[in-house]
């Protein structure tokens, strides 16, 4: 069976549930972006010599249901083609639609995506004193530091939840859902194949690096995602906050 084929089947009899993530995508405030811009879809010059990169993190859970959209919305070149892109730090994003700023997966496009531009500068400097003395500064700096790459003035936010949104970001209790969730996926038969590589499951990576895991031909994978995984920059299994500790959240924890 071709990959592709193999990854469909294999999402289709895991009946992986994408209810838990339409909720918490709908719990961000709602945004619209200007039709003449797609600055969060590219990286600048500047941007590539850094450590920014688009669409990161992509949660696993998430890189399914994009998969799932994928396959449901378009032609099998189209997804095969989508599939078979393996850079795992592009310059501009695979899902963007260049000649018109619009995004190819809209109605599934991740977390990260949604929350582009919903805190300014200022929102976030106000934050930042908010919460000082109430989070442990690791948190507290994780926070700053991830949000003030995502500033953009020119989009419009609503400010309805604002309030609770940066609540729920600044003590990371959506990184936390967008794990849990990812803790929930099932393992794909690759993931146990290559788990002594990897050290643990990978929850996070980007578009093409779960595509170089899941999506790859048997012989590419076979000969050479041992060499990838060796020069990967952005995937790993990351720490996520707890409520009570420092400590990293279990995937077993309800």
């Amino acid at each position: 069976m071709a990959p592709l084929l193999e990854l469909i089947d294999w999402i289709d009899q895991n009946k992986l549930s994408q209810e838990k993530l339409d909720t918490l995508y709908q719990a961000a405030p709602q945004t619209e972006c200007p039709k003449t811009c797609s600055d969060c879809c590219r990286l600048t010059e500047e941007e590539m010599q850094g450590d920014i990169a688009v669409m990161y993190p992509l949660y696993k859970a998430e890189y399914f249901k994009i998969v799932s959209y994928i396959h449901k919305c378009f032609p099998e070149e189209t997804v095969k083609n989508l599939l078979t892109l393996r850079d795992e730090r592009p310059q501009i994003c695979p899902f963007l639609i260049v000649k018109n700023h619009a995004c190819l997966i809209y109605p599934a496009r991740p977390y990260l995506c949604r929350i582009y531009g919903i805190l300014s500068a200022d929102e976030l400097e106000m934050a930042k004193s908010l919460y000082q003395k109430k989070l442990p500064e690791s948190w507290l700096r994780e926070f700053l530091r991830m949000d003030s790459c995502l500033i953009c003035e020119k989009i419009r936010v609503n400010d309805s939840g604002k309030m609770n949104y940066i609540d729920q970001r600044a003590r990371g209790e959506d990184a936390r859902a967008l794990w849990k969730l990812s803790c929930q996926v099932p393992p794909h038969p690759r993931e146990i194949e290559v788990e002594s590589l990897t050290e643990g499951t990978l929850l996070i990576w980007t578009w093409g690096g779960f595509n170089a895991l899941y999506a790859s031909e048997e012989s590419w994978f076979r000969s050479h995602f041992q060499e990838y995984w060796k020069k990967t920059a952005l995937g790993f299994a990351p720490q996520v906050r707890s409520e009570k500790s420092a400590d990293c959240v279990d995937c077993e924890e309800g």
